[in-house]
């Protein structure tokens, strides 16, 4: 068995024990003995993004596919990765109390690129209701409950609006 591939073991070992620090060390290893391998790559983009570390999670993802140019896993993970950069961006700008017609564009791609992200929507339903467009907040909260039947601050939230539309 070739030394990337252990590392590779080495590195599952380290996320299931949640040592996400370990597992990209481990997998930078992997890619030092076989930098041609865009699985590599892709794991270790994958576990940078575990890290809310998007900015190495799109380096590493980009270069598997420059190796890997026709890999829709590849691809997809991409497009998952811009989705949250575009979330992380709206968060940044709801924080420093930016206009809400620069947000909600943001969210509103962030969610079309990572449909699942419930915290996209959740930001999204927050930002809504304070412009006072609670029917909107409504609709965006039962969509994330679907989702996310358990989503706590969701159901809180959507009682606060329902309470609010009365």
């Amino acid at each position: 068995m070739n030394a990337g591939k252990e590392f590779i073991k080495e590195a599952y070992r380290a996320i299931f024990q949640k040592d996400y620090h370990k597992a990209i060390e481990l997998f930078k290893k992997a890619i030092s003995r076989d930098a041609n391998n865009a699985t590599y790559y892709y794991k270790l983009s994958i576990t940078y993004a575990r890290n809310n570390n998007l900015v190495d999670a799109m380096e590493s993802i980009q270069q598997a596919i420059r190796i890997c140019p026709d890999n829709p896993l590849y691809r997809n993970h991409k497009v998952f990765l811009e989705g949250r950069k575009l979330a992380k961006e709206a968060l940044l700008k709801v924080e420093r109390g930016e206009e809400v017609s620069s947000v909600l564009p943001l969210l509103e791609k962030s969610i079309e690129l990572d449909p699942i992200n419930t915290q996209s929507r959740l930001l999204y339903a927050l930002v809504l209701k304070k412009e006072g467009m609670v029917e909107d907040a409504i609709d965006a909260l039962k969509e994330l409950i679907t989702l996310d039947p358990w989503h706590r601050d969701a159901k809180e939230l959507l009682k606060s609006c329902l309470v609010e539309e009365d």
